[in-house]
């Protein structure tokens, strides 16, 4: 080995002491790349799930990429006094380097172990909404909803949240415990109309549409399995009555299914609208504007027009 050791420092310059730091640097490389398949065989044999496996695959390959920084850094700057301090410093610069990879990480963990959400489950993060189709170890894959539609359906736009962001934004889920949300139709009639004959059209309409749903709603609610527990009284179909300035408001309260809102309106309106035609007497109120003829409809007209008739 000396006589090899002085022939390359010979022929190529290189010291013995580089020498070994190479050799050894091969040497752990190799060793690092042979855990890394070894680990990888075993997770690839006990997992099925295709989406835990690809996560456990990044896993493994960003612990080996981190020991070899730190293997080869203590090769290659071996000054240091002991070991520890070596690494307490190496982490330290790591942590401060890789805030955001290692705060995502962390996030990461989070779901895996606490599981706020699921692949499946209709979140919102900060002002972010949408339906879960990935989770990564970096970042977490929505498919969007209602961020410019307004339909609580997908945009077919698919978003990558950092995971980190599950520890500085509102995180709420919709799946998770219940499938059911209240939802609201507000409409306005002129004060000319029967109100309360309105309002007794849309409490019909909503019984006739709404009864399965709320039986389902209800079924759900005597599930002791669910984590979350809503009450669904049939009492709480309701219409809300107020006056606004442009005629009576009537707001129609009622349960429906997270993912069949859009559909479960559209029934309502169609219903409502053919109802409302085949009355007379209630009429939908909307925004108009009137032309005011001073000269004509004025005081002073209407001056003139009193002293002709005392005349």
């Amino acid at each position: 080995m000396k006589n090899i050791s002085s022939i390359i420092y010979q022929n190529l310059g290189i010291s013995p002491v580089v020498q070994q730091r190479l050799f050894t640097s091969i040497v752990l490389l190799f060793a690092l790349a042979l855990i890394r398949v070894l680990l990888l065989r075993i997770v690839t044999r006990r997992v099925g799930n295709s989406l835990i496996l690809n996560d456990w695959r990044k896993a493994v390959n960003c612990g080996i990429v981190f020991m070899a920084i730190t293997l080869m850094s203590y090769t290659w700057f071996a000054d240091f006094e002991s070991l520890s301090l070596f690494v307490g410093l190496t982490l330290a610069a790591l942590i401060i380097t890789l805030k955001e990879l290692i705060l995502n990480i962390a996030g990461w963990l989070t779901i895996i172990a606490r599981k706020p959400f699921e692949v499946g489950h209709r979140i919102q993060v900060g002002t972010t909404a949408g339906d879960v189709v990935e989770l990564g170890l970096l970042e977490f894959s929505v498919m969007e909803i209602s961020s410019w539609s307004g339909s609580d359906q997908t945009t077919g736009r698919v978003l990558h949240i950092p995971n980190s962001k599950i520890f500085s934004e509102t995180l709420a889920n919709f799946s998770k415990g219940l499938d059911f949300i209240w939802d609201e139709i507000t409409l306005v009639i002129t004060f000319e109309s029967n109100w309360a004959k309105a309002k007794e059209i849309l409490k019909n309409i909503a019984r006739q549409n709404a009864q399965d749903m709320l039986k389902t709603a209800q079924a759900h609610d005597k599930d002791p399995s669910k984590q979350v527990n809503i009450s669904y009284d049939s009492s709480r179909l309701e219409i809300f009555t107020a006056v606004k300035q442009s005629g009576v408001e009537l707001s129609l309260r009622f349960v429906c299914q997270l993912r069949e809102k859009r559909l479960v309106e559209n029934d309502l309106w169609e219903d409502i609208l053919t109802a409302f035609a085949l009355c007379e007497d209630i009429e939908f109120a909307y925004p108009t504007q009137r032309l005011y003829n001073a000269p004509a409809e004025g005081k002073a007209a209407s001056n003139m027009s009193h002293a002709q008739f005392v005349s």
